[in-house]
């Protein structure tokens, strides 16, 4: 009987270990160009516990999105490389003509073009054509995956919470344990992702978001 009490306790310690939720705390910010620091209000930041279901969704995910886009980038380099080649076929065009001239305008030049001339800039032309698709391609796909997998993020997130007016925030009664968390930070013409592992234990943790340590999101072009 003893034992079985003992037994019963152990379990009971155990499971109340694993139970333990713990709490995030932190500043989302980052420095400008100018040597200002952008602070992020109003930003959702995530707590996504790493469940063994939720790891291999994401897994998944992950690689679904590689198998997409693997091919497009590939494609995109291919079409990078021909309308290099091009290029360099009309600037050594160009110079075999004399029509490089210094201080000339590519308008003016281009009246001087002999047939030879035009079809060689009617390649570079569509060379440049191709590589916009291609890169546009690639850009299409992975915004289809990272909409997917912010989904996917919102029906595993355990808390949730946003920052105040100076960009801090409070994430209590989180999940002990290993997890992520999660911030997307627009800034001008770029946006930051953290996309962070954290071991959340059971006395509050810091963790600012930096550009430094942004990163971790996978969907990128």
């Amino acid at each position: 009987m003893r034992m079985t009490r003992s037994l019963a306790a152990a379990a009971l310690v155990f499971l109340a270990a694993c139970s333990r939720s713990g709490t995030l705390y932190g500043d989302i910010l980052v420095q400008t160009r100018s040597g200002t620091v952008d602070r992020a209000p109003r930003i959702n930041v995530l707590a996504i516990p790493a469940t063994e279901v939720f790891e291999r969704e994401w897994a998944a995910a992950v690689a679904a999105f590689l198998a997409e886009v693997g091919p497009a980038r590939r494609a995109q380099k291919a079409a990078t490389d021909a309308a290099q080649e091009v290029r360099l076929a009309w600037d050594k065009s160009l110079a075999a003509r004399g029509s490089g001239r210094g201080g000339t305008s590519r308008r003016i030049r281009l009246s001087w073009m002999s047939t030879q001339d035009r079809q060689v800039w009617s390649q570079v032309l569509a060379a440049e054509d191709r590589v916009f698709k291609a890169k546009g391609r690639v850009w299409e796909i992975a915004r289809k995956h990272d909409l997917l997998a912010v989904a996917l993020l919102d029906k595993y997130t355990a808390q949730r919470v946003l920052t105040d007016e100076n960009g801090h925030y409070v994430l209590a009664g989180v999940p002990g344990g290993k997890g992520y968390l999660y911030a997307r930070f627009p800034i001008g013409e770029r946006t930051l992702v953290w996309f962070r592992p954290v071991e959340v234990r059971g006395r509050p943790q810091q963790v600012d978001l930096t550009e430094a340590n942004a990163g971790g999101w996978p969907f990128v072009p």
